[in-house]
């Protein structure tokens, strides 16, 4: 089924990003040059696209495949789907806008100030929060930035986030 190829291709997408990770993180200490840090940004993006494809399944699975064929409906537990969109809804709000965020981001250059989004830099990024550029509130456009196991993006005047983790890998299993 293709959910299951989905959670599958989350996982692949959570282990180059881990690889990446370590390569990036080795070849730092050792000044040694590496496509680490690049592949941790495709892990990312492809990890937002999978999300993406993987709730866009579980939505279609709603009521309408099943009015023409009341043979199977009768085996499907619809309450369990309900249940299950309800889960990915709640675990994955910004599934769309951050899968457009990946996918459009040469028309989100051209249309920065329309994706920006107001904060304090420190809230964005926690590594500024004890310098002077840390209290400043100001607009911004973030294009596939990552903050630790946060991948995070602008789109539609908010922060599109989602995290590269195994909690993610396992609540993609629980939808």
């Amino acid at each position: 089924m293709a959910l299951s190829a989905y959670s599958s291709d989350f996982g692949v997408a959570l282990r180059l990003f881990d690889e990446s990770f370590n390569a990036y993180a080795v070849a730092s200490i050792t000044h040694t040059p590496s496509d680490g840090q690049t592949r941790l940004f495709i892990a990312a993006r492809d990890g937002a696209v999978t999300i993406y494809n993987f709730a866009r399944t579980v939505e279609g699975l709603k009521g309408t495949p099943f009015v023409g064929c009341p043979t199977v409906s009768a085996h499907v537990d619809h309450d369990q789907l309900r249940v299950s969109r309800k889960l990915l809804r709640d675990g994955f709000p910004d599934f769309a806008p951050i899968r457009h965020a990946v996918s459009h981001a040469a028309e989100l250059r051209e249309e920065g100030t329309k994706h920006q989004a107001e904060a304090v830099i420190g809230d964005v990024f926690p590594v500024l929060q004890a310098t002077p550029w840390g209290n400043m509130r100001t607009k911004m456009t973030l294009r596939g930035v990552l903050q630790d196991r946060k991948f995070i993006s602008t789109f539609d005047g908010r922060f599109r986030t989602y995290d590269v983790t195994a909690d993610t890998l396992t609540r993609l299993g629980g939808c």
